[in-house]
Order: C-alpha cells, then sequence, then structure tokens
C-alpha cells in the first residue's frame, strides 16, 4: 500500500502498458473504469 501511496480498501490503481499509473482513487464507476482500460487498450 505504501508503494501506491493508497490510503484504504477497496482502492483502485490502472497502470497503462507503458507502466505509468492513469488512475489511483479509493473509488472508480464501474463505466468509467472500463472506458478507461479501453482508451489505454488503444
Amino acid at each position: 500500500m505504501s508503494g501506491f501511496k493508497t490510503r484504504g480498501t477497496p482502492w483502485t490503481i490502472i497502470i497503462g502498458k507503458d507502466g505509468i499509473v492513469k488512475y489511483n482513487s479509493f473509488h472508480i464507476k464501474p463505466e468509467t473504469a472500463i472506458k478507461l482500460i479501453d482508451t489505454l487498450k488503444k
């Protein structure tokens, strides 16, 4: 948890193919996560 500076559970981290953290927060709506992941897959 300290490596990604999370503050609780559940915590969501989405990392791009480039290894850069694209999302790092306590909560994400499923629709938003799907859109972000679809964008990152391109």
